[in-house]
């Protein structure tokens, strides 16, 4: 979606886009909670359970947080690579350890269930998709990931619901582990479909 709210560089219009960015953020974070809840994994059927359509409403309430920015930048660009989107993550839901770096660049999708995505500490995510759910036949189904200490996400690489990366493991560039997989400690992730390399054979 583009940015439709863009402000001159003045103090007044500066305080009041950085009021406005807070108070976006603020509905984002309160309507998750409000219309979604906190998500556990499970089956979701779309005919058996309101998960689907809750979700949707949230999606419509976040167009308003997507609509402000400045130039091309959304307001969750304008806070990528900082604590601050770190902390947005938490409120969410998402437990994100120390010393990590997401989304430094942006991505789209991002995180799309950050309660049941674990960063431990010193994961570095760049333009990368943690994506929680699978949806096969009407069957949504809702599965933790789990992203160990000092593991990094290349730009266009990809997570699965149910996957768990051991520590300093690397998905390198438009690379996949799939639904429900788990590396060991140092691997590396390479190619779609994947190949996966003890650190050493790479150096």
């Amino acid at each position: 979606m583009n940015n439709t709210m863009c402000f001159m560089s003045t103090p007044s219009s500066v305080l009041f886009f950085s009021l406005l960015c807070a108070f976006a953020l603020l509905i984002d974070i309160g309507s998750k909670w409000v219309i979604i809840g906190k998500r556990l994994p499970g089956n979701y059927s779309w005919d058996k359970n309101s998960y689907i359509q809750r979700w949707q409403i949230h999606l419509a309430v976040q167009s308003f947080r997507q609509s402000i920015g400045y130039g091309k930048f959304g307001v969750l660009d304008l806070l990528g690579g900082s604590v601050f989107l770190n902390m947005y993550y938490r409120l969410l839901g998402a437990k994100v350890g120390k010393n990590c770096v997401l989304y430094p660049k942006g991505a789209q999708p991002r995180m799309t269930e950050p309660d049941l995505v674990e960063i431990k500490d010193n994961v570095s995510i760049n333009d990368a998709v943690v994506v929680s759910h699978v949806n096969s036949r009407g069957l949504f189904v809702l599965n933790r990931i789990v992203l160990g200490s000092g593991s990094s996400l290349c730009n266009g690489s990809r997570v699965m619901t149910g996957a768990i990366l051991a520590p300093s493991t690397v998905v390198h560039e438009h690379s996949l582990v799939f639904q429900g997989e788990s590396t060991t400690e140092g691997e590396q992730v390479i190619g779609w479909p994947t190949s996966y390399q003890p650190y050493n054979n790479l150096i």
